[in-house]
């Protein structure tokens, strides 16, 4: 049986941080999260940390989808308590899946949970899958920028399609 779990990422956590860097190595992923999240655990301690994330204005989540105890898919969340806006960058993983449950389960958590009203997502030109992705779940085409296409999602798109339902 196949069991799939969401996780948010403790940098503290070592089998987590194990199960993250072989994910990066099987993707080939270069920028890599575990590299930050490293930094993190040797300039501070854990509850430090755990401090610093309760008083900054700046929040910096990762996410990742593990299934059978080998993670599938990860992204990171960049947000702005003060102008409840945030960025949120996928993994490229190497197997372009076709409907990709993070980017929706990353976004619900980026508005319900951290209070976000602003989601963007910047993505390649020619990664087609997540294009088809953003635009099945209502995000909007802001343009290209530098080679890459910017998406949004606002909240109260949200309780607007939430209300006609």
């Amino acid at each position: 049986m196949c069991q799939e779990k969401l996780f948010l990422v403790n940098p503290f956590d070592k089998s987590q941080m194990t199960r993250l860097s072989e994910f990066e190595e099987e993707n080939e992923i270069n920028s890599t999260t575990t590299e930050f999240l490293k930094s993190i655990t040797s300039s501070t301690t854990e509850k430090e940390y755990l401090e610093q994330k309760r008083i900054s204005n700046c929040i910096e989540e990762s996410l990742f989808i593990e299934e059978n105890k080998r993670v599938t898919d990860s992204c990171h969340i960049h947000a702005e308590k003060d102008i409840k806006s945030c960025n949120i960058t996928f993994a490229p993983i190497k197997t372009k899946l076709r409907n990709r449950r993070l980017l929706t389960l990353a976004t619900d958590f980026a508005i319900n949970s951290l209070g976000m009203f602003s989601v963007f997502i910047t993505i390649e030109t020619d990664d087609k899958n997540m294009v088809e992705n953003l635009e099945a779940r209502g995000f909007e085409n802001l343009g290209e920028e530098s080679g890459k296409i910017i998406y949004l999602k606002e909240k109260e798109e949200l309780l607007d399609k939430e209300l006609v339902i």
